[in-house]
């Protein structure tokens, strides 16, 4: 893909959109698989094998750069793998049951989430237009969830399984922050692979069926996609501040209805459209405060 960008002499900002959608539909792609083979397979087991196919890639393929890693963080491995295994099972488990495009939205209520956690365990200030998008995003996962109940007269379990899915994943991303920059990138990937698979491999042992060979190779793309999304971001943001790229983050939305519509023959409910427009403008303007602050 790179030598293709370069070969029609794109600028560098638009090769830097075209990485950022790629790995736009490297996840859609994975969400799609996941909701095809998880009603089978157990959310810890679809896990176990998606970072146990991923570590045994970076493996092959950056073996000399990971050998030539001056110091691996285990300690810090260990925690993020905790954190993301445990996210990644839940919302493993719970995708089948829902939409695509209900996950993608609760999926964009991460930043949101990491102001809350950056306030309450960084003491990191929050102003008030801050407060507002946080408000504002929560309202619109309130407005999703209220349109189920009233659609079927109970909430889903599904929907608030993503919810707390969502909240390991901000944890994530929250240690990212505080430890970013002490080690190579292939590195972080493979270790956190390496530790979340064997965490994932615990639960799997109490709730192990069998793959098939279809959903065997399926597996196996989600391992070999998950370095692919990571490479096409990390390509991306080798050329453009993820400030930049936030707004098309959204295009995920529209990837996630028409993955939906013509898989699974999904159609969104009108609550779940306008908590969906409530979320991405609180998520826009939390990435433009963020922006500012970094600005400042």
């Amino acid at each position: 893909m790179s030598l293709v960008l370069r070969s029609i002499s794109l600028s560098r900002s638009t090769q830097a959109w075209l990485w950022f959608l790629g790995s736009l539909l490297i996840s859609t792609t994975n969400d799609v698989i996941v909701k095809h083979i998880g009603l089978r397979l157990s959310g810890i087991e679809v896990s176990f094998f998606r970072f146990f196919f991923a570590a045994v890639i970076l493996l092959v393929t950056c073996y000399k750069p990971l050998q030539a890693t001056a110091r691996v963080h285990h300690r810090t491995h260990i925690l993020r793998s905790l954190f993301l295994g445990a996210g990644m099972s839940i919302w493993t488990m719970a995708l089948p049951h829902v939409h695509l495009v209900q996950a993608t939205m609760i999926n964009l209520t991460i930043p949101l989430m990491n102001l809350v956690l950056a306030r309450s365990l960084l003491g990191e200030s929050i102003s008030t237009r801050q407060y507002i998008a946080t408000f504002l995003g929560f309202a619109g996962v309130l407005l999703t969830l209220h349109g189920n109940v009233w659609a079927h007269g109970s909430l889903h379990m599904a929907e608030l399984s993503l919810l707390v899915g969502a909240w390991f994943f901000a944890y994530v991303d929250l240690l990212n922050k505080i430890s970013g920059g002490e080690e190579a990138f292939v590195s972080t990937l493979f270790w956190t692979a390496v530790y979340t698979s064997i965490f994932c491999a615990i639960g799997t042992f109490y709730a192990f069926t069998m793959p098939s060979l279809y959903e065997l190779s399926l597996l196996a793309a989600l391992g070999c996609n998950a370095n692919a999304l990571f490479y096409c971001l990390l390509r991306a943001l080798s050329i453009l501040k993820l400030s930049d790229l936030a707004p098309m983050k959204y295009v995920e939305v529209l990837l996630a209805l028409m993955g939906g519509w013509i898989f699974f023959s999904e159609q969104p409910s009108l609550h779940t459209c306008l908590g969906g427009v409530l979320i991405m403008i609180a998520a826009i303007q939390a990435v433009r405060n963020e922006k500012n602050k970094r600005e400042a």
